[in-house]
């Protein structure tokens, strides 16, 4: 059984490693053009390069609030296709109670999920205002 888990974790780990590598060589791109265009003589040697802020902010309670609002709105487009699923769940259990029990127990999560999420979102405005951050 450990052998199992062995070659398991080492295929995990030469994936990782391989995903790695190509990342590397894929964004090393951005890194060596500069460099290149300058030695090359495409760019003057007194002219430097600025590249825009495509956050377009510096500071990380922004950033922090554009990732939340992200997952948020993510949520909230699936609260109605979860609703729609449990209803299917309890509408064609056709009165077998470990589908009725599935049912509700699909949206009993649903609801702790529905509340966390508006929590958070509470939670990081709070926040906000506590830093007195606008």
């Amino acid at each position: 059984m450990g052998s199992k888990n062995l070659k398991k974790s080492l295929k995990i780990i030469l994936r990782l490693g391989v995903s790695l590598f190509i990342l590397f060589f894929a964004t090393s791109v951005f890194f060596v053009a500069p460099v290149l265009a300058t030695t090359t003589g495409i760019v003057a040697s007194s002219t430097t390069i600025e590249y825009p802020n495509p956050l377009e902010t510096d500071e990380i309670i922004d950033i922090v609030e554009r990732v939340a609002d992200y997952f948020y709105y993510i949520a909230i487009a699936l609260i109605p296709i979860m609703v729609i699923y449990t209803s299917i769940l309890f509408f064609t259990a056709g009165g077998n109670d470990q589908q009725v029990a599935k049912a509700r127990k699909t949206f009993i999560w649903l609801m702790i999920g529905v509340a966390v999420l508006l929590i958070g979102q509470g939670f990081i405005t709070l926040i906000k205002d506590m830093l007195s951050v606008e």
